[in-house]
């Protein structure tokens, strides 16, 4: 369930494959974006055509990075390579959590034990 505070959406199309081939130059391209604070950023992953372990690392990384700075992650448009990657890795309930975070409300959950639950 998504909260109705306002934050500042950046909104990334990730060109090329997530691969170990492509990670570090994906890593340094990615990153900056993901380091705004509390900003929601927005991964538009249609145009991935093939995705490895070390794209879905790259993911994982960006969604710490965006949840360290107060912000969130979102993937967007998930290429058909993305989903069944994600789905095998049964990591979509990770990546949906990580979208809907909101440092407001996480700092009202914790000033109001029980709130959350």
């Amino acid at each position: 369930m998504t909260c109705a505070h306002e934050r500042p959406v950046r909104r990334v199309e990730v060109e090329g494959d997530l691969t170990v081939y492509t990670a570090a130059a994906q890593k340094s391209r990615l990153l900056p974006a993901l380091r705004a604070p509390y900003t929601l950023v927005e991964l538009d992953l249609v145009q991935v055509c093939e995705i490895d372990t070390a794209g879905v690392q790259l993911l994982l990384l960006g969604c710490n990075i965006a949840l360290m700075m107060g912000g969130a992650l979102r993937l967007v448009n998930p290429s058909p390579a993305v989903r069944a990657v994600l789905e095998l890795l049964m990591l979509d309930p990770v990546f949906a959590r990580a979208s809907e975070h909101c440092p407001t409300c996480a700092a009202q959950a914790v000033a109001t034990p029980g709130a959350g639950a």
